[in-house]
């Protein structure tokens, strides 16, 4: 039967739809079994990166007899190792993934990259008395790798009481000095340790954290007894809060109390030492992730009684701390990490004796993180100004602050001589330096950077933080010759004008040229510099801007373009609270800047802000300061600053995921000293799985999956129905004219649609 054209059309689009649709559904269908949950194998056709995880490994609760609120030691081995495997424990058995699929949150949880090892995870957020079920899941999912493993926690015969005391017993302290606490308890542990908390509000409640500690101690395994501390690092006139806890854990002991630290006195007079002395006694190393190796030095640390290097060098011993740290005649520290994370860091003491029988010692803190947890870095940036040859020793005094302000990243401007080099050495750090004293420093590796042309006013290279790569740029960009000051005055367009015509904007937009070119690869980028500009970002409304409305600062505004992000206006958004200004150490004036008489116009604060961290890509601010130790006074060789201008601090997080701002930190997992591992607000690592990125919800045929393919069938059957009911339509009605007779079998309808 030869069908009509109409007929034929109908036809042949329902079968060219419906073939479309199996293709097409085909081809989103293949990856997804690739890494679907309920998949039982996957295609063989296309070769994979990785196997598949299965799930042949194994997971044992090595704690034996657990108790309630006691940490939780897992043994865990896989054949199909991925980065973000997990060990997920359900204190709701009927929560867990028991189909493989997500059904409700984990109550604790940790990372578990690798074949195999141990992992702690803490057991206060679970409960006592009835089966608990713990997995080993694959790469932030639900998929089994190994059986799942049920225990029960029994309660704890004698819990801890919030019945004890603590009290500072040190009177007037001010920051920097050892202040002693004395306490009392009836639950005595050589775990129990004292917690400070620059921010109260974080201190622990209800056997929970909330945070991490800013600094901690343990205490005498004692019903009573004293504890001493350093106060370096802590913040001055604020309050400040310490609690008592029990074993490890979160459980207080006594009721927490507050206190506060005045700021260091000004010196007077040289200030120095009066014998060779290490130049902190206690120093906190960057985080060190589980199972790898340590190589740190002290040699440098150790300076002669007029803050420099000594003639001759100490020998230096451990004194104290674990046997898998060892400390050489050198000074040099090597050792290799727990295969697990430690909940409070290393403590190592080592002792100098020099070759006149003079003694010194410091203590090493060594935080040992999980390898799951997003390395940190307290990135610093500071105008040198001519290299601190303005005061005495100013490579001890930097040397110190950098200690006690826990930096790990430096970028000088202004340097001279072979103040970085001199500052590394003392800190037993990497340092690469550029003409026009430009330097960065680091705790970890760092290496220059090839390709970079020397005419940019600016300093690159590559630092190794824990594994992940950073791109860091150090700039210093000249002295603009437009007063930041004169906006007031002249007003916001003049001022902008001029100052786009200055060697300091040319040379920004030069710099963020090629800082572009980072942040396209996608690359984590970090610039520290001397702006010698405003932020843009500072002046957008007109209570903050002396009536004269936004300003358009094209220094800061070119970097933005780049793809940079402001760290200290990231952490700080109100300018009116935090205006961040770093060229007023001095007299509360803009340094270099030309008195006019718009500084009687009340110009902003935030005119000197003008020294700068900024960041892009998979980097999370988390909180971002200016720093400045003691009270500078101008024309005084005495202070314990060596600079004109304040230091600007970030503490950034290399996070796995893009975007800005501080990631969640939700879930039960121990927000403990050195540093907590970020966990979903959903109680696991992660999201649930996002929609296919491929999958564009634009466009009427913009379906995946099933309900796609259902949807695309539905259409070609309504097609292939049209035909269908045409063709009987037209064999029930001859066409009008016709001679066949409607009775005859034979009859044939007649073509109306043109020639055959």
């Amino acid at each position: 039967m030869r069908l009509p054209r109409s007929v034929s059309r109908w036809l042949a689009v329902g079968l060219l739809v419906t073939v479309l649709s199996a293709g097409a559904d085909a081809l989103v269908a293949a990856p997804a079994l690739a890494t679907s949950d309920e998949a039982t194998s996957a295609a063989t056709s296309t070769p994979t990166s990785s196997p598949s995880p299965t799930a042949d490994g194994s997971l044992r609760l090595v704690s034996s007899d657990p108790v309630q609120g006691d940490p939780l030691r897992f043994a865990w081995s896989t054949s199909t190792p991925a980065e973000h495997d997990w060990v997920a424990v359900y204190d709701d058995p009927a929560q867990g993934p028991t189909h493989q699929t997500h059904v409700g949150a984990s109550t604790a949880w940790s990372y578990t990259p690798g074949e195999g090892g141990t992992v702690t995870i803490p057991s206060t957020a679970l409960t006592a008395g009835h089966p608990i079920t713990a997995y080993l899941l694959a790469d932030d999912g639900y998929r089994w790798l190994a059986p799942p493993v049920t225990f029960t926690l029994a309660a704890p015969t004698s819990g801890p009481t919030n019945d004890g005391t603590l009290r500072l017993e040190t009177t007037g302290a001010h920051v920097g000095d050892t202040v002693r606490f004395s306490f009392s308890t009836t639950s005595p542990d050589a775990r129990n340790w004292i917690g400070i908390y620059a921010d109260p509000s974080t201190m622990p409640a209800d056997g929970q954290s909330h945070g991490a500690s800013t600094t901690w101690t343990y205490v005498p395994a004692t019903t009573t007894g004293t504890a001493d501390l350093s106060t370096a690092g802590l913040p001055a006139d604020t309050r400040i809060g310490a609690v008592l806890l029990y074993a490890d854990g979160y459980q207080r002991l006594a009721p927490p109390i507050t206190f506060t630290l005045t700021p260091a006195a000004p010196l007077v007079g040289t200030g120095a030492p009066t014998t060779a002395h290490f130049l902190q006694d206690d120093v906190v190393e960057p985080a060190t992730r589980a199972g790898t190796a340590i190589h740190r030095t002290v040699a440098g640390a150790w300076r002669a009684t007029d803050g420099g290097r000594p003639t001759v060098a100490p020998t230096f011993a451990s004194t104290a701390g674990p046997d898998w740290l060892r400390v050489a005649p050198d000074g040099t520290v090597t050792g290799t990490a727990p295969s697990s994370s430690l909940l409070h860091p290393a403590l190592l003491t080592v002792t100098a004796t020099a070759s006149d029988g003079v003694t010194g010692s410091v203590v090493l803190e060594f935080p040992v993180t999980d390898p799951g947890t997003p390395p940190r870095v307290k990135a610093e940036t500071l105008e040198a100004w001519d290299g601190g040859t303005h005061v005495d020793d100013p490579v001890e005094k930097l040397a110190r602050s950098v200690v006690a302000d826990r930096v790990d990243l430096l970028a000088l401007q202004d340097t001279s001589g072979d103040e970085a080099q001199e500052l590394a050495t003392a800190l037993g750090w990497d340092v690469e330096t550029a003409p026009g004293g430009r330097a960065v420093l680091s705790a970890w590796p760092l290496q220059p950077r090839a390709g970079v042309s020397p005419r940019l006013q600016a300093l690159s290279v590559t630092v190794d933080v824990a594994g992940t790569r950073v791109v860091v740029w150090d700039v210093d960009l000249p002295t603009s010759a437009v007063d930041p000051a004169s906006v007031c005055t002249a007003g916001a367009a003049r001022t902008v004008a001029a100052e786009r015509d200055t060697d300091t904007t040319r040379a920004a937009v030069a710099i963020a040229d090629r800082v572009r070119t980072d942040v396209r690869t996608g690359a984590r980028v970090v610039l520290l510099g001397a702006l010698r500009s405003p932020s843009h970002l500072d002046w957008t409304r007109a209570d903050d801007t002396c009536g004269v409305g936004p300003v358009a600062w094209p220094v800061t505004a070119a970097l933005a373009a780049a793809g940079l992000r402001d760290a200290y206006r990231t952490a700080e958004p109100s300018v009116a609270a935090h205006p961040g200004a770093t060229t007023d150490v001095f007299d509360g004036r803009s340094v270099g800047a030309t008195p006019s008489a718009a500084r009687d116009a009340g110009v902003p604060p935030s005119t000197g802000r003008q020294d700068a961290v900024l960041v892009a890509g998979r980097i999370a601010v988390t909180e971002a300061h200016t720093a400045v130790d003691g009270f500078p006074v101008a024309g005084s060789r005495a202070n314990r600053w060596t600079s004109d201008h304040l230091a600007v601090a970030a503490t950034l997080v290399l996070t796995e995921d893009s975007g800005a701002g501080t990631p969640a930190t939700g879930g039960t997992g121990p927000a403990r000293p050195g540093g907590a591992t970020p966990v979903g607000g959903d109680g696991r690592p992660g999201a649930h799985p996002a929609s296919d990125p491929r999958a564009d919800p634009s466009g009427p045929l913009a379906f995946t999956g099933s309900t796609g393919l259902l949807g695309t069938a539905l259409v070609a059957l309504t097609l292939l129905a049209l035909g269908a009911s045409a063709l009987r339509r037209r064999r029930a009605r001859p066409v009008t004219g016709s001679t066949d007779d409607p009775s005859d079998p034979t009859t044939r309808t007649t073509e109306q649609e043109g020639p055959r």
